[in-house]
């Protein structure tokens, strides 16, 4: 069995990819030949594969594959298939994909041969896109999920969980769950693109804080549109805001330097660009406004006092 790292890229043999289909679409491609010509790359990149969208057994849908086509390809995702701007790659979410894809293997029947495996990757949804998964971040993901293939599924304590991390320059086995927020960010690797693996792990949990501080007590209570248009905000409250602000601003201004200086050994600079002002300007641009405010808060709070006073 053949197993492509597709990112996505042709094959030989016209190999047309084909969503998992569950209406019958057997009498016109037989009356035109098409089997003939044509191989399926039937994919799905989910993380189970049964009880989602289909509305026959998979049993019934390899029979109406079988009925056309003499082998088939299974199109499964190591990156990019999680959001159109999801920076962080789920390995968990890909782990799960592939073994999906195992347990269906019993159903497909003896008639039509899997010719491989297509580990896709993409990059953008569309040309119109942002960029999602970056590949070099990916590399961690596209190893362990090439193991679950080939030893046929994953657990955390199987021993090429362990290989794979080391063979990648980590001391300890790979995380799989990153999200909502990573434990231990791994500060080694010598792999391409493990500047690049760190920081999107950094931004994880950067981005997390930011999220909470923006929907914690003290921003949504002390600060609202109406206190601050009202001049009714409490100074106590303002310190600690801009305290955090400040903090997240500063990090977050650190890592644009990193993530500038590691991206632009990998990719062209409208790339970096572009990424650059997706994953960054956001969050700069309003924790600036953020600090503006309560600071223009504090000053006409002084002010007030030293008028009374």
């Amino acid at each position: 069995m053949t197993m492509v790292c597709c990112l996505p890229t042709l094959y030989s043999l016209l190999c047309s990819f084909c969503p998992m289909y569950d209406h019958d679409m057997s009498p016109p491609l037989i009356a035109y030949g098409i089997g003939e010509m044509v191989e399926p790359m039937v994919w799905c990149y989910l993380p189970r594969l049964s009880g989602t969208f289909l509305t026959v057994s998979f049993e019934d849908l390899w029979k109406k594959y079988a009925a056309v086509f003499k082998s088939a390809w299974i199109g499964t995702a190591f990156k990019g298939a999680t959001g159109s701007s999801q920076y962080i790659v789920p390995m968990n979410y890909h782990l799960q994909n592939h073994m999906a894809w195992l347990a269906q293997l019993d159903n497909i029947p003896s008639s039509l041969t899997v010719q491989g495996w297509a580990l896709t990757g993409w990059s953008r949804y569309d040309h119109y896109a942002t960029h999602c998964e970056l590949l070099p971040a990916a590399i961690p993901c596209l190893a362990l999920c090439l193991q679950t293939v080939v030893h046929g599924g994953f657990t955390e304590d199987c021993g090429f969980h362990r290989k794979v991390s080391e063979e990648l320059g980590f001391s300890q086995t790979l995380q799989v769950q990153l999200v909502p927020k990573i434990k231990t960010i791994a500060r080694e690797g010598r792999f391409p693109g493990a500047k690049l693996f760190q920081g999107v792990h950094v931004l994880v949990n950067l981005d997390a804080d930011y999220i909470e501080f923006l929907n914690g007590d003290r921003y949504t209570g002390w600060m609202t549109d109406y206190h601050v248009r009202k001049n009714f905000t409490n100074p106590c409250h303002l310190e600690f805001i801009i305290h955090m602000a400040s903090r997240l601003q500063e990090e977050f201004t650190k890592l644009h330097r990193e993530m500038d200086s590691t991206l632009s050994e990998m990719y062209d600079p409208s790339t970096v660009e572009e990424w650059l002002v997706v994953h960054f300007k956001s969050p700069i641009d309003k924790l600036s406004e953020i600090l503006g405010t309560a600071k223009t808060q504090i000053e006409r709070y002084s002010s007030r006092t030293t008028c009374s006073s």
